[in-house]
């Protein structure tokens, strides 16, 4: 997904954002490290008749929102072997 349509879609609602996520853990003597971008968004058709399905969620590459962290503001939650960053639109100066 091309950074300016992940900028799109941030604008569209107050609660849409974009969560990377991180995981490691040990098991039987070895690491393994799960971690990821995905984009979260809220659908107003599914709204009415399917609320579950109102909030959408696609796996983004890190790569482009690294293209567009300036715009974004960040919120670290969590811990080392689990955690990672929500981040939202800035609000407009």
């Amino acid at each position: 997904m091309k950074p300016e349509i992940i900028l799109k879609i941030l604008r569209k609602d107050a609660r849409n954002n974009i969560t990377v996520f991180h995981r490691s853990q040990t098991a039987h003597g070895a690491l393994s490290h799960t971690a990821g971008a995905t984009l979260n968004y809220h659908e107003p058709y599914y709204e009415g008749w399917a609320p579950s399905l109102a909030m959408q969620e696609e796996f983004i590459a890190m790569s482009d929102l690294m293209l567009i962290e300036k715009h974004l503001t960040a919120e670290k939650w969590g811990s080392q072997s689990l955690g990672g960053t929500i981040y939202r639109l800035k609000e407009a100066q």
